[in-house]
């Protein structure tokens, strides 16, 4: 009878269960390295930009608005983005709630006049916060969990916006499609809506992009990271990560690279640098049927003595890749491995990477690199990266997949942290 517990319980997990209505998953294939909590609730929005995606569009005749007041929760780790844009009479007159440096951020455009004030608590500390817009005669009120946070005095009342005649169009986590705006933002925000009340109107098409995009919704439970999904990369400009050096750090040139990772499986490409020909100069990789880290320079590959014990524990596992005085060293928790390099590829590394034509690879590579090569797996997992010091915003990519989130990833599954 207890076999039988057990095997039914191994079933049940492996398949997911209903409950309360909920489909519950667990990122579970067999090479598993660390499963995650994939459970999604239906009426979340996922509000970030996808290239692939329309963007969510709600339009109202004018005449129908009894109430322009609306509403809504948003959970998010992101510091910066669009949380909508609304507008009326063309680009004459438009509203974009955003996210700037943490805070919310209110523009504000009538005629040649534009506005911008922000203010209020952190926004992007993860958990939901009830956020209300709302025209009270001459004035615009944001408030967050009730506490009302900015006030916006405006040109002309609520009776003015009663009478006019045409659409108001709400662009979610975006700017209206075929309009711009004289905010310098970058619009995408990893973040997630709820419970929402777009000015007492019928807000259907949302529920129907959740229902029609699997990348529309959202898990429920997330931790603060950037998650690759094992099916694509971001790509930067070598320039992204260039600094003013001084003297005394120009002639002791270095580069680190320090990253915070845990994988749900322990395989695919970290870290890469191609040169302006597309040559892969340096790689960091993960290698689960070996058993071992990777690392690449110029074609050659420097092993590592096997994976950390540690890597599939559930928790983040701190490593820092550095570059130095012909040195290449490798820090993975308490161990460190370090290989001696010639001058003349010292050298060609730096040369490399001071170019501006190079490009950095997190998380994969193309799959048209080179014809010869083997195609090197994706890497999934959660990861924080810092390249030179910085942190890494996987938004600032010049491409980027649709599915990598910036800024979140899925919590690590229950059973996972219970068996530590």
């Amino acid at each position: 009878m207890d076999v039988l517990f057990k095997v039914s319980s191994l079933l049940l997990w492996l398949l997911g269960s209903s409950v309360l209505g909920e489909t519950r998953h667990l990122s579970k294939p067999a090479d598993i390295c660390v499963a995650i909590e994939n459970q999604k609730s239906p009426g979340v929005l996922y509000v970030g930009q996808h290239q692939s995606d329309a963007v969510p569009l709600l339009q109202f005749q004018i005449s129908d608005i009894h109430s322009f007041e609306s509403s809504f929760e948003l959970r998010t780790f992101d510091p910066e983005g669009v949380i909508f844009h609304g507008n009326m009479r063309t680009e004459e007159s438009w509203f974009l709630l955003s996210l700037q440096d943490r805070f919310l951020q209110v523009h504000l455009h009538e005629g040649s006049s534009l506005i911008r004030i922000s203010s209020g608590p952190v926004i992007n500390d993860g958990h939901w916060k009830r956020i209300s817009v709302a025209i009270k005669n001459s004035f615009i009120l944001v408030s967050v969990d009730n506490d009302d946070i900015i006030k916006v005095n405006h040109l002309g009342d609520i009776t003015q916006f009663q009478e006019e005649i045409g659409v108001l169009k709400i662009g979610i986590g975006a700017l209206v499609p075929n309009t711009s705006v004289p905010v310098h933002i970058n619009p995408s925000l990893d973040g997630c809506l709820r419970n929402w009340d777009w000015v007492k109107q019928d807000s259907k098409v949302l529920y129907q992009t959740i229902e029609s995009s699997e990348s529309r919704k959202c898990w429920d439970t997330i931790v603060p990271g950037s998650y690759f999904p094992g099916s694509g990369f971001a790509e930067f400009d070598s320039l992204f990560f260039h600094t003013n050096l001084s003297q005394a750090e120009a002639e002791n040139w270095s580069l680190t690279v320090e990253l915070s990772l845990r994988p749900v499986i322990s395989n695919g490409v970290l870290f890469a640098v191609l040169d302006f020909q597309s040559n892969l100069s340096l790689s960091l990789c993960l290698n689960e049927t070996q058993q071992l880290v990777a690392l690449t320079i110029f074609g050659k590959t420097l092993e590592s003595h096997g994976l950390p014990p540690n890597l599939c524990s559930g928790q983040s596992q701190e490593w820092r890749l550095t570059l130095a005085n012909h040195t290449v060293s490798l820090k993975m928790a308490e161990t460190e491995e370090k290989w001696i390099i010639s001058e003349g590829e010292f050298q060609q590394l730096r040369e490399t990477w001071e170019h501006p034509d190079s490009v950095i690879y997190l998380g994969g590579l193309p799959e048209t690199l080179s014809a010869s090569s083997t195609q090197m797996p994706y890497f999934h997992g959660c990861v924080h990266v810092k390249i030179q010091g910085k942190p890494v915003d996987m938004d600032m990519a010049r491409k980027k997949h649709s599915d990598i989130r910036a800024h979140s990833c899925p919590a690590v599954a229950l059973h996972v942290l219970e068996n530590k």
